[in-house]
């Protein structure tokens, strides 16, 4: 009985110790660049950062990476904007060509006086600068203009730090269930 109840101590020691940093998480909503953006014009990019998707973040410090097809890449820091958890950086393509993009939200986490950095890359489908090929995705004349920017793909490990924080609950109401029915057996043991 000593080991299930140590056992029980553990795994709710652990589950609380996931759940503290269970607030370190981000979603970073962006604008695509419109179509007219050609190699050297500035993209205005508004960026929405928000603490699980839901609460906007007044203080992150997000960026704007571009990298283009040679490798070579730009990073444009955004500044807030009077509406809060929303952010603006004015990117540049450097030169015509396809350019993939990432956000780093810079979510910075202050729980408990303590500071966590928080901050994730989130990465958006690549564009084509200086091309011809048709308007681009949030372009008006695509006629599929987004209500809010998009949001990052889910790749930045969120469901899997879900599931450990679940599986670490069961696991603790497991041991709390099996402790109970083992005191409960001892006391039928020692009525007998």
């Amino acid at each position: 009985m000593r080991t299930a109840v140590l056992l029980s101590v553990v795994v709710t020691a652990l589950a609380l110790a996931g759940s503290a940093s269970a607030g370190c998480f981000a979603t970073a909503g962006l604008t695509p660049p419109p179509a007219t953006v050609g190699p050297g014009d500035t993209w205005n990019a508004t960026i929405t950062v928000k603490q699980h998707g839901v609460r906007p973040i007044p203080d992150a410090k997000p960026t704007v990476t571009v990298v283009g097809e040679d490798g070579a890449s730009k990073t444009f820091a955004a500044k807030p904007t009077d509406t809060v958890g929303v952010y603006t950086a004015a990117v540049v393509f450097p030169s015509a060509g396809t350019w993939n993009y990432t956000v780093n939200d810079g979510f910075v986490s202050n729980e408990a006086g303590q500071k966590w950095d928080c901050s994730t890359d989130h990465t958006f489908a690549a564009v084509t600068i200086g091309s011809s090929s048709g308007p681009a995705p949030g372009d008006p004349s695509s006629g599929a203009t987004p209500a809010e920017p998009a949001l990052a793909p889910a790749d930045d490990g969120t469901p899997s730090l879900l599931i450990v924080l679940l599986v670490a609950a069961a696991v603790s109401l497991a041991t709390a269930a099996g402790v109970v029915l083992a005191r409960r057996s001892g006391r039928r043991h020692a009525r007998a």
